[in-house]
């Protein structure tokens, strides 16, 4: 409805069909606001920059192991 809460996520490192299910996501650090881009290489750079910090968190949090 109206008052839906909606969210893009990116899940990064497995390769599931996830479509048309409902997942719970855990929320442990703030990217960035959301931002309208001009180009579609601008949405990608910074996605690819959003991946990179993501990576870089997880690494020092140890979430990987």
């Amino acid at each position: 409805g109206e008052d839906d809460i909606t969210i893009e996520t990116n899940i990064l490192d497995v390769s599931i069909d996830l479509y048309e299910k409902t997942i719970e996501l855990e929320f442990f650090k703030y990217i960035r606001p959301e931002e309208i881009f001009s180009s579609k290489e601008e949405l990608k750079a910074a996605v690819e920059e959003d991946i990179k910090r993501c990576r870089e968190e997880n690494e020092r949090l140890g979430a990987n192991e």
